[in-house]
């Protein structure tokens, strides 16, 4: 039992090592995104506020055997939008996309034909988002289960569907 309490917390804090240390080379390199002049004009006491929105696409990569073409375990998009609050979807890697000259097929299979770039052109599409292009924003790749370690310690997904779901019609 402690051993798997300090198994969690030190994959906790190498998740979120990781995360801040990403986050860290994605604001130095998007200074341009920030207000102020740049890097050390911060003043104290001031905050960082976006110029323009952000979406950071996170890829949990599943362990694979040998010979084995790697696979999604998971997508989680996070959208950073200034004076909004930060909005999280999560994707599962069997969620159905239609690849050009491929057909239909799973996120999974479409990163191993078009890798990054082409599953972030296709959830842009399936969003209907295409006008947004942050294909050219940022992702970070991770094995599944820091990016389930991340996603826990942000305190989950919560779910929200609009318009809700029909009522199941139960014969009485």
């Amino acid at each position: 039992m402690f051993l798997r309490i300090v198994l969690r917390l030190g994959t906790f804090l190498v998740v979120l090592l990781a995360c801040s240390a990403a986050l860290n080379r994605l604001w130095s390199r998007h200074a341009g995104l920030l207000s102020g002049s740049g890097p050390g004009s911060r003043q104290e006491g001031t905050s960082l506020a976006l110029k323009r929105p952000l979406t950071l696409l996170l890829m949990g990569l599943a362990p694979k055997e040998e010979q084995q073409l790697p696979r999604i375990g998971g997508v989680l998009l996070v959208h950073l939008a200034p004076g909004q609050p930060v909005r999280l979807l999560q994707a599962p890697g069997t969620t159905p996309v239609v690849v050009p000259g491929s057909g239909a097929v799973d996120l999974e299979r479409a990163y191993n034909i078009g890798g990054v770039r082409l599953v972030a052109e296709l959830l842009e599409t399936r969003l209907n988002r295409p006008e947004d292009d942050w294909v050219d924003d940022r992702y970070v790749l991770s094995s599944s289960p820091a990016l389930a370690a991340f996603v826990d310690a942000m305190g989950g997904v919560p779910m929200t569907l609009d318009p809700p779901p029909p009522s199941p019609q139960f014969p009485p």
